[in-house]
């Protein structure tokens, strides 16, 4: 495995740590409608980083992260 991909691998766990942290501050499900900063299909260090980053400011400083309301509005959720 190169640098990279370990680098990746390690990102992503703590990617899912990061939203386990985040659902466990403002609710189960509460990242459901946030467009998240990476492309899931191909990740990238950066990208991945950059939202392991907004995720932690958002809990550190107590503020959920924007949702996209068109979703919301689509399957008719309040």
């Amino acid at each position: 495995m190169i640098d990279e991909d370990r680098k990746l691998m390690e990102l992503l766990e703590e990617l899912s740590v990061t939203y386990k942290e985040y659902e466990n501050k403002f609710g189960k499900g509460s990242l459901d409608y946030w467009l998240g900063g990476h492309d899931p299909v191909y990740p990238d260090v950066r990208s991945i980083s950059k939202e392991i980053f907004k995720i932690r400011k958002a809990i550190k400083n107590n503020k959920k992260l924007p949702e996209v309301e068109i979703v919301k509005n689509f399957f008719c959720i309040q």
